[in-house]
């Protein structure tokens, strides 16, 4: 193996290293959200009279694991493609 595949294998095992990472901070969701649902605060009044609580949608993003699986595949394979391009030719003598 020479040095530009040495370089090829450690770069896409640090981007996919660093996308499971963020996918972990990000609270290994399985669906990427992007919207979070929240419940707005009630008046007085509205507690009194019995009324349920409003809901709204925010965007917010949130990585999932699909996501994550994609890029993952994505750079696998641009990884492989390059290692082979890469590859010395040379004859052992």
């Amino acid at each position: 193996m020479n040095k530009k595949q040495k370089i090829t294998i450690f770069s896409g095992l640090a981007a996919i290293t660093i996308s499971f990472a963020i996918w972990a901070l990000q609270g290994f969701h399985l669906f990427t959200h992007q919207k979070i649902e929240i419940q707005l605060p009630q008046s007085d009044i509205d507690k009194l009279l019995g009324q349920p609580p409003r809901f709204e949608w925010i965007n917010h993003f949130t990585l999932g694991l699909e996501y994550t699986l994609v890029f993952t595949a994505i750079v696998i394979s641009i990884s492989i493609v390059m290692f082979f391009l890469f590859k010395n030719k040379r004859k052992i003598n």
